[in-house]
């Protein structure tokens, strides 16, 4: 998914803290806009990994399409986006 509106990295970061079972709010790190976070999936117990890179092209690791998809849709609705370019691996 390739995203690109100003903010991006602390809108991720407000998505993550109000759509996932976190311990703590996560909090804006000092690494020029790039976001990395490793999960584990309580569907399946499978790891979920996110990347955003400064660009803000996100990257989606998961082996649970459905999941997958769930997610992009997630991210897509809470970011008001009507049109993605999205590639499936």
């Amino acid at each position: 998914m390739n995203v690109t509106p100003s903010g991006l990295p602390s809108q991720m970061l407000l998505w993550f803290n109000q759509n996932f079972l976190l311990t703590s709010d996560m909090e804006p790190e000092t690494n020029a806009g790039a976001l990395t976070v490793c999960l584990v999936s309580l569907r399946d117990g499978s790891p979920l990994k996110f990347f955003m890179d400064p660009a803000g092209r996100v990257v989606i690791n998961t082996a649970n399409m459905s999941l997958a998809g769930d997610l992009v849709q997630s991210l897509a609705s809470f970011l008001n986006l009507t049109t993605l370019q999205v590639l499936s691996h």
